[in-house]
């Protein structure tokens, strides 16, 4: 039987290569390739058969260009890179689907086809395959294909779309390049440290600046930087990077060499130091980055001392004074003017002062005050206010406008008086002319007579005006010498204090006679402080029968001193004088104060004398009448002419030129002598010198009474600690001596800034004694007191205070009230205490 044919491969083996490859695949199958160079699948190489399998079973973007026209075959991953010209791409002409780009791809295909395979990175090109131009990036290679004859007959591409990680890659570099640049240009400094050794890796412009400008890259800090070696900072280094836990600095003091040969110059820095970790979660590293502070801190300590100082010359002012904004609003009062309203600070300076205004008055202020802001000039109200009280007072306010850097208006400060009293004297003497000219219209027979009384009620009325003006001025330097006072005495009490406790601890004898001296000088200041409040009458000054001759006599060799060569000083003494009523240092002060002026009134020298004598007044207008003892400084000087000679004795005023003189001199001394009861007469002429007649009340030798420290002086060994005190003061300085000095005595104790703080604490705990401020803000001690023994009826207080006369704390709290003085000593202190309990305990 004749054998059966072997039968060749079918049509459907031939495409067999088109099979699993995808929508591709599919495509290139049903395309009619009849119509190309190419002709069917089932009659293509070999070479090309297997190209295309491989090509259309990769996931890879690959595509195929065969034949003279190099037609365009691909896979699926290639059609996403074709974009909108998937699928009219399939087939066609390589030049003519990418006729974008083919001046910068041809010379590759021509490489290709000539046999040789390329490969590129990331070439930049520009397709148009979304209908507009678009740069983009390729990985690729183009590799021969060789036919079955093994000549090139076209050509294989496999790429990769780069766009993404190019553009990503950029923006990182760019990111890198302005991150570097604000990095340089931070303002804060900023290092990078690598390693334990704290190497730099990388710093700041700023950074180079705080350290001088050193070679400092590769370097470990505490080679780079020896003069911060012992200061702690590589030791917070060390823990940083050991711990990998950040640190932060608030105005740490470091000292660093800022320029070369320099001394290491102290700086305030505020910095963190930030751990860095590796991609393992290691730490390699610190990020160090902050602020020199130290220009700041100065300006700041510098504002605070300012707004400060400005605080406490406003509180100590006698007179309301506040600070307005643009809406009306205060944003400053200070305490007269809080006083005035009887509330606290807080309510103060948001309360409506309109409120207050007496009704008959309210119309005409409100316009006035409207029409005076908006004329932005100074303007002056007066009126009758409710003080906090219920008192109907007076008030002359004078507004002045404020105004900004760039001369903007900010708004008003202002400043009131209380002229109560002058508008009372105002209708007396306006009754006193009616009084007049009723009494002239009546006795017009006796023309004359009437004259002479009218004479007579006239001069009355002037020295009262005088006397009433003098009054004010002396109460206004009083309040204002006694808030001095005050202060000054807040702040001796730690200092006397403290020194008392080093005096009695140290054991060196140079040191004991420096804290010695030192406590010394504090006394000095404590006396000072006592005449300042014995002028001002805020506290009673040793009144007692004085030798005066003696108290002159001693005076010789410091008035000596004092005055100079150029000036002889001639001393008359009068043996028939005996003793005058006064205080013996205020009699100092006030013939010191004297001859202070006479030397100034003569710079090319002169002649001073002092003399002493008695006499007897029986018609000045000011004193009583009766024998004084009259002091007499007279200089051969300048003069003063009868106009400056009646104000000489006003408060601030004064001729010499400004740093030269207060102009309290005189007033001092005038009031002086009317505290012990007695006047001051000025003789004086241009040209012909000046004497200065001080009258003082005579007096019998007598013994002083003067009012001082109520604590007598204690040994500290012998006293009893262990008790609970309570203290309330408002001065931080005071209240931590005090707290010190009780705890050093065994005592144990709780602190209280204020009155309010303070009764928060009784209410749930009762001490064995309180010791409590009397002047305080908000609450003042009598208050304070009051409150207090709601809670603990029988507690013990002992007011400690710098400025409130007995007679106050008298009439708030009775005659049984326990005070000590500021300043005081420690042994004063427990003195002080061990009285009151000891009082304590022997109450049934």
């Amino acid at each position: 039987m004749p054998s059966t044919p072997t039968a060749g491969p079918s049509a459907s083996d031939s495409v067999s290569f088109l099979d699993g490859g995808g929508e591709m695949a599919a495509l290139v199958r049903d395309f009619d390739w009849n119509g190309t160079t190419l002709g069917p699948p089932q009659d293509w190489p070999q070479s090309l058969k297997t190209a295309v399998g491989i090509m259309l079973s990769s996931k890879f973007p690959m595509f195929v260009a065969w034949g003279p026209e190099l037609r365009f075959l691909y896979n699926d991953g290639y059609s996403e890179v074709l974009g909108g010209k998937h699928p009219a791409a399939l087939g066609g002409r390589f030049e003519d689907i990418w006729f974008e780009i083919w001046p910068d791809i041809s010379p590759l295909v021509d490489r290709a086809l000539a046999g040789e395979a390329t490969y590129w990175r990331d070439l930049p090109l520009v397709m148009m395959r979304k209908g507009y131009e678009e740069k983009t990036w390729f990985t690729f290679s183009y590799s021969p294909l060789r036919g079955d004859d093994g000549a090139v007959a076209g050509m294989f591409c496999a790429c990769v779309e780069t766009t993404d990680t190019v553009l990503a890659e950029r923006r990182r570099i760019d990111e890198a390049q302005r991150l570097e640049q604000l990095f340089d240009r931070s303002p804060s400094f900023m290092t990078v440290l690598r390693g334990p050794e704290h190497i730099f890796e990388m710093l700041n412009q700023a950074y180079l600046q705080l350290v001088g400008h050193r070679n400092l890259i590769g370097r470990p800090a505490r080679e780079a930087l020896p003069e911060v070696v012992g200061q702690g900072f590589f030791e917070l280094l060390d823990e940083v990077y050991a711990s990998g836990k950040p640190f932060t600095g608030r105005s740490m003091k470091i000292h660093l060499q800022r320029a070369p040969d320099a001394s290491p110059e102290e700086r305030l820095l505020d910095f963190v130091f930030q751990p860095i970790a590796d991609a393992d979660g290691r730490i390699s590293g610190v990020f160090v980055e902050g602020y020199d502070v130290t220009e700041r801190h100065l300006a700041e300590l510098a504002l605070r001392e300012s707004e400060e100082r400005f605080r406490l010359i406003a509180d100590s002012a006698p007179v309301p004074m506040w600070v307005t904004r643009l809406d009306r609003t205060r944003s400053f009062a200070n305490r007269a003017y809080v006083d005035f309203l009887g509330i606290s600070y807080e309510d103060a300076i948001d309360f409506d002062w309109r409120t207050i205004v007496h009704p008959d008055d309210a119309a005409r202020i409100l316009a006035d005050s409207v029409a005076g802001e908006e004329s932005l000039k100074p303007f002056v109200l007066e009126g009758r206010y409710r003080r906090g009280d219920g008192q109907w007072r007076w008030l002359r306010s004078e507004s002045q406008p404020r105004w900004g850097p760039q001369g903007e208006h900010i708004g008003f400060i202002g400043v009131a008086h209380d002229i109560t009293d002058s508008k009372h004297a105002e209708a007396a003497l306006r009754e006193v002319n009616e009084t007049l000219e009723r009494r002239v219209a009546e006795r017009t027979a006796d023309l004359s007579a009437a004259l002479d009384r009218l004479q007579a009620e006239v001069g009355e009325r002037e020295r009262a005006e005088e006397a009433l003006r003098q009054a004010q001025k002396m109460e206004a330097v009083g309040q204002l010498t006694g808030g001095i006072a005050h202060d000054f005495n807040n702040l001796l009490t730690p200092i006397m204090g403290g020194l008392d406790i080093i005096a009695n601890k140290v054991e060196d004898p140079r040191l004991k006679r420096i804290a010695d001296a030192a406590l010394e000088s504090t006394r000095r200041g404590a006396r000072l402080t006592s005449q300042l409040l014995a002028f001002s009458r805020i506290q009673r000054i040793s009144m007692a029968p004085v030798a005066v001759n003696d108290v002159i006599g001693k005076m010789g060799s410091l008035l000596r001193q004092t005055i100079g060569g150029a000036i002889r000083i001639d001393t008359l003494l009068d043996r028939d004088v005996q003793y005058a009523v006064c205080d013996a240092n205020q009699l100092e002060n006030a013939i010191l104060n004297l001859a202070i002026n006479a030397r100034d009134a003569m710079p090319d020298g002169g002649s001073l004398s002092i003399s002493t004598s008695r006499t007897s007044l029986h018609d000045a207008p000011d004193i009583e009448a009766g024998d004084f003892v009259c002091i007499s400084v007279a200089d051969s000087g300048e003069g003063m002419s009868p106009e400056v000679a009646e104000r000489a004795t006003e408060p601030f005023f004064s001729t010499k030129p400004l740093g030269k003189g207060t102009g309290l001199g005189l007033a001092q001394v005038y009031g002086i002598a009317r505290q012990s009861g007695g006047t001051l007469r000025i003789e004086s002429g241009v040209g012909i010198g000046t004497r200065i007649d001080l009258f003082l009340p005579a007096a019998e030798a007598g013994a002083a009474v003067a009012e001082g420290d109520t604590a007598a002086q204690a040994d500290l060994d012998d006293h009893d600690g262990g008790a609970a005190i309570m203290i309330v003061d408002d001065d931080s300085d005071v209240r931590s001596f005090l707290a010190d000095s009780l705890e050093g005595l065994g005592h144990k104790v709780r602190m209280a800034e204020d009155g309010e703080a303070a009764l928060e604490t009784l209410a749930s705990w009762e001490p064995d004694l309180m010791l409590l401020d009397y002047a305080m803000p908000l609450m003042h001690g009598g208050e304070v007191a009051r409150k207090a023994r709601a809670f603990h009826p029988a507690l013990p207080i002992i007011f400690v205070t710098g400025y409130a006369e007995t007679e106050q704390l008298e009439a708030a709290l009775g005659p049984s009230v326990d005070i000590l003085r500021k300043p005081f000593s420690v042994s004063g202190l427990a003195a002080a205490i061990d009285k009151v309990l000891k009082r304590k305990c022997m109450r049934p």
